[in-house]
């Protein structure tokens, strides 16, 4: 989410088609063999620089620690893994690196790209527990920052097929005007997608006043770049198999 979102809702806030499928592609409990474990300072080398992501621009330089923690008032508590993988938090991981990132359009998203490494056969572990999270949650709560309950629905979203296994969901959230009544979107798609012992997640909001017409609100909704998690998908690759 974005800091405005997160100012409101919280601290922080597959390719599976239908409800009950985890995970995709069919090699998703599968972990290949002879990877290299890889540490958050490995993890950052190997994510975007600025000037180096084709059609996005870069706008912080690697970070090695979580700006986020889990939020404990996430209901149903199962829900809390979507949460988490929204805000770049993973606490199953043995290391993370994160940059900012954003679409160069003129109304940019807010997206995070984020590295993570676990330990042997427990990446796929994860995913199957995010994908069960996804099942059990039409919608889910959490605090605000002002102490009131806020409702986001949860949608599953087709994944493009990279890597071992993805999964996909969004966020939506409507934000009441006070003044005048009028509502705007806020809409996060989050796409986490597992190489070997690695993740890539790559979360992105953005919003939009309700009384566009739908072909703007299509716009202004993220989707799934197919290109850009073939790209970090490919450099966790190589990081795990150099020697």
């Amino acid at each position: 989410m974005t800091a405005v979102v997160a100012a409101f809702v919280g601290g922080c806030s597959s390719n599976a088609g239908h409800r009950g499928a985890a995970v995709s592609p069919a090699t998703a409990g599968s972990t290949r063999s002879s990877v290299k474990g890889l540490t958050a300072a490995q993890l950052a080398a190997v994510l975007p620089r600025r000037g180096g992501l084709p059609g996005y621009k870069v706008y912080t330089s690697p970070q090695l620690k979580p700006d986020n923690k889990p939020d404990p008032s996430v209901r149903p508590a199962v829900c809390g893994p979507l949460v988490n993988a929204d805000g770049g938090v993973f606490p199953d991981a043995e290391a993370s690196a994160w940059v900012k990132v954003e679409v160069k359009t003129a109304v940019p998203p807010d997206e995070r790209i984020t590295f993570s490494s676990f330990r042997p056969h427990t990446a796929a572990a994860y995913m199957t527990t995010l994908g069960q999270a996804l099942d059990a949650c039409q919608s889910l709560s959490l605090r605000s920052y002002f102490g009131n309950r806020t409702r986001l629905a949860v949608q599953r979203v087709p994944s493009p097929a990279v890597g071992d296994a993805a999964v996909s969901f969004r966020t939506v959230w409507l934000q009441v005007d006070d003044s005048d009544g009028s509502k705007i979107e806020w809409n996060t798609l989050v796409t986490t997608v597992r190489e070997g012992d690695a993740t890539a997640t790559v979360a992105m909001t953005s919003s939009f006043a309700l009384r566009l017409p739908a072909a703007k609100q299509k716009e202004f909704t993220p989707e799934p770049d197919k290109k850009l998690l073939a790209r970090e998908v490919a450099a966790l690759h190589k990081a795990q198999h150099s020697s």
